[in-house]
């Protein structure tokens, strides 16, 4: 058994996406507190969302915990400013319903959370 299935993490990080981009429909934003280091409190926005096959039907990301609202990812300036591009909206409250492709990629802090606009059928 893998140590990520043994002890899942909380959200979804670039190393979860590092084989496999998925295709995410988007949910809430809400804020949480996490703790980055041990007696550190931390207040991040997290968005909430599903895992889904082309089809719209749920898929599971291996690692990770899903929570009754769905997986979570932390979000970072850059991946809302490519989130904002994939869904063409700049108002979050637009985003619910709406498909990004989350995938890996290489920032200074190392693997990373990256979005896109799902491919289209003519593409």
């Amino acid at each position: 058994m893998k140590i990520n299935e043994l002890f899942p993490s909380k959200f979804v990080r670039g190393q979860d996406l590092s084989h496999t981009p998925v295709l995410a429909k988007l949910g809430v934003i809400e804020q949480v507190e996490v703790h980055p280091r041990p007696g550190v409190k931390e207040q991040k926005w997290v968005l909430l969302f599903e895992s889904v096959d082309p089809a719209g039907k749920a898929r599971p990301i291996a690692g990770v915990s899903r929570t009754a609202a769905g997986y979570a990812v932390i979000l970072r300036k850059a991946l809302m400013a490519q989130i904002l591009e994939a869904t063409g909206t700049t108002d979050t409250d637009e985003w619910p319903g709406k498909q990004v492709v989350f995938h890996a990629c290489e920032s200074r802090a190392g693997l990373t959370v990256c979005a896109r606009a799902p491919k289209t059928k003519a593409e």
